[in-house]
This record gives C-alpha cells, sequence and structure tokens, in this order.
C-alpha cells in the first residue's frame, strides 16, 4: 500500500500540470493521467470549450488515447488519476474500460458520480467496479479549482489581433523558433522526437505553408506537402502561448480548403505514438487512425468538397 502511494504522487503531479494547461485553454481546470505497468499512456485536461464537446472531460479524453496506444478498447489492469472527483458519465465510462484502480483528488459535490450523487460504482448495472482512493493531494486540487472559479478565466487577449496568412521567406527563422517552442513540451518524454524545425526554408519554398500572426509575431505555422492524389499535413505547431486557443483547427480548416480548391480527396498526416493527446484531438477533428507504423500512428481525413470557405 505505501509504495503504491508513493508511486502515485508523481503521477498526480502529472494530472496537476495538465489541470493548469486547462486553465490557461479556458477550462475548467481538471488534469487525468493513465498508467500501465508503471508507465503513463495518456494525460490530456479538459477541452470542452475548445472543441465545443460536452464529452471532452479529462477522463474521457485520456481513456481515448490510452486505449489508442494499447489498440484495444479497454484497459485492464490500469490506474487513472484524475484531479477532481469524475461526473457520472465518466464514472461509467471508467467501469466501462475496466480500469483496475481510480485516484482522485478533490471531492465534486455538486457533479460528482462517485462518491456523490448518482454513485455509478453502486449500482447493479454498473459490471465492473474499480478500486477507488479519494483525498490524493486533495489541497492542492481544490485550491486550483477555487481561484479559478474566483476569476482566474480570462479572455485570450491575441484572438482579436489574429492574423492567418501563407508565410514569406522571410518569415522562416520565426516560425523555426515557434515549432521548437511547440515540440519542446514533449522533450522530456520522448527521446526520438526529430528535428522538427529543420528545412524551414525548403518547406516555404516548395510547399504549401500557413503561419498565424499575433501583433506582428508568428505563434503557430503548419506545412502542407501536396501530391497528385492527396495532401500531406508535414507539420503543424501552436506556441504554448496560444495553445488550446482553437489556433490549430484554424490552420487546418485553411489546409482543408487549398485541398478543395485542387479537389483532392483527404489529408494525411503521421504523429507520434506518445502523442495520444494529439490523436485524441485530431479525431474530435475528424481524423481517423489509418495504422501504426513502428512509433507513428498515421492518420486521414477525407475532404467535403462542398462550398470553399471565403
Amino acid at each position: 500500500q505505501q509504495d503504491r502511494m508513493i508511486q502515485f504522487a508523481s503521477h498526480m503531479d502529472i494530472a496537476l500540470d495538465e489541470a493548469r494547461l486547462a486553465a490557461k485553454r479556458g477550462e475548467v481546470p481538471v488534469g487525468a493521467v493513465i498508467v500501465s505497468e508503471g508507465q503513463v499512456i495518456a494525460q490530456a485536461g479538459n477541452r470542452t470549450r475548445e472543441l465545443h464537446d460536452p464529452t471532452a472531460h479529462a477522463e474521457m479524453l485520456a481513456i481515448r488515447a490510452a486505449c489508442v496506444v494499447l489498440g484495444q478498447e479497454r484497459l485492464t489492469g490500469c490506474d487513472l488519476y484524475v484531479t477532481l472527483e469524475p461526473c457520472p458519465m465518466c464514472a461509467a465510462a471508467i467501469s466501462s474500460a475496466r480500469i483496475a484502480r481510480l485516484y482522485y483528488g478533490a471531492s465534486d459535490p455538486k457533479s460528482g458520480g462517485v462518491a456523490q450523487g448518482a454513485k455509478v460504482f453502486t449500482h447493479p448495472q454498473c459490471h465492473h467496479v474499480p478500486e477507488v482512493y479519494d483525498g490524493i493531494s486533495e489541497e492542492a486540487c481544490t485550491e486550483m479549482l477555487k481561484g479559478f472559479f474566483a476569476g482566474l478565466r480570462k479572455p485570450l487577449s491575441w484572438s482579436t489581433n489574429l492574423q492567418i496568412r501563407k508565410a514569406k521567406p522571410e518569415d522562416a527563422t520565426a516560425i523555426a523558433a515557434c515549432f521548437d517552442r511547440a515540440y519542446s513540451v514533449y522533450a522530456t518524454r520522448i527521446n526520438d522526437l526529430p528535428e522538427v524545425s529543420i528545412g524551414v526554408e525548403d518547406d516555404i519554398a516548395n510547399n504549401a505553408v500557413w503561419v498565424a500572426e499575433d501583433g506582428g509575431v508568428i505563434v503557430g505555422g503548419l506545412v502542407l506537402v501536396l501530391h497528385p492524389a492527396h495532401a500531406t499535413l508535414a507539420n503543424i505547431a501552436i506556441d504554448p502561448s496560444a495553445s488550446g486557443s482553437g489556433l490549430g483547427k484554424a490552420l487546418i480548416d485553411r489546409a482543408e480548403d487549398a485541398c478543395r480548391k485542387l479537389k483532392l480527396p483527404c489529408i494525411r498526416l503521421s504523429t507520434h505514438i506518445k502523442m495520444p493527446e494529439n490523436v485524441s484531438l485530431y479525431e474530435h477533428l475528424g481524423w481517423r487512425v489509418t495504422s501504426l507504423k513502428g512509433n507513428k500512428v498515421l492518420m486521414e481525413k477525407g475532404i467535403f468538397m462542398g462550398e470553399t470557405k471565403k
């Protein structure tokens, strides 16, 4: 028991980090982590506002991402760590996924579904009941929520000055720096991450490249490689300062418009298998996983050949 609790503390720290990132995106600060055999396989924070999806709770996103990583619909033997008591929807998903152990921080008298309200795990229709440990890092989890609801939510200041445009050769250095900042968050957990900023000058010269600019500062970029029968989203990166703002979707929309104009039926991309949160995000935007190849998750999205956006 003591060994389990010592191990747990570090995992809750990760969940708290995800909650902080959610708060910066204007989301309710809840973070979740899923662990299999001592290894973190998925982590996520709330994205309901960003994705316009009431089911995009941290637990739901983490469960979806973990299932992609393991290639199965059940997470038997896995542990889930979350900063707030799961709601009834998330508790039902935890049971359906056959998660072995649930650890949560703050209780939720208003919307909780484990110790409060519906008490999902006590129902005879609940076919799997995980071990439940509550009150883990409770003070830190509770204080974060209190601070958020006391007025920490702020509007995104960059949005009114945002411009999305085609990249110019003189943008290369700023784009490379933006790409490096965006991918730096993965450096500690992905040891085979490629050099994402190499070749930006060639990309601008040879491919379709868009940048998002806020008051003269580049805060995002996308590289689209065009082929005779499809397009490849070769790179997309959002500066951490604009993370969760919907900027990635706006850039992808531009890429889709380019494909419509050229009558290309689909866009393809590959993301790293250790970025399950990205897989989950792309799936919410209409992409589907087509295959796994080494450390890559290959995905594709069909292009609706309707009217091109103005």
